[in-house]
């Protein structure tokens, strides 16, 4: 094959894949993506809100020691109306049963 039939191809290729909807290429099967977050301080709070926000985002599970963090995570989950996630506290090796 020569450079430019490579070159055409390909980009009819890539052309054909554009306009097809995303379901015919990666599946019509609209699972979410499940998360847990270990250490939902400031920081983690900011990704939870990001991910409350998704539809094909589900928050199941939060690790934290501090309750203040578990606390202000029980407040976003209500805010959003989302179920509330499974927390693990009690001591530094909490994230473990989480994994």
């Amino acid at each position: 094959m020569h450079r430019r039939d490579f070159i055409k191809n390909t980009a009819l290729t890539a052309a054909g894949l554009s306009i097809l909807p995303s379901g015919m290429l990666f599946g019509k099967d609209k699972d979410k993506v499940r998360l847990g977050y270990i250490g939902v301080g400031l920081r983690g709070q900011n990704h939870i809100q990001e991910g409350l926000l998704r539809n094909d985002v589900e928050i199941v599970a939060v690790c934290d020691l501090q309750e203040w963090a578990l606390s202000g995570c029980r407040e976003l989950f209500k805010k959003a109306g989302k179920k509330l996630p499974v927390e693990y506290t009690g001591g530094v090796d909490a994230y473990k049963k989480l994994i």
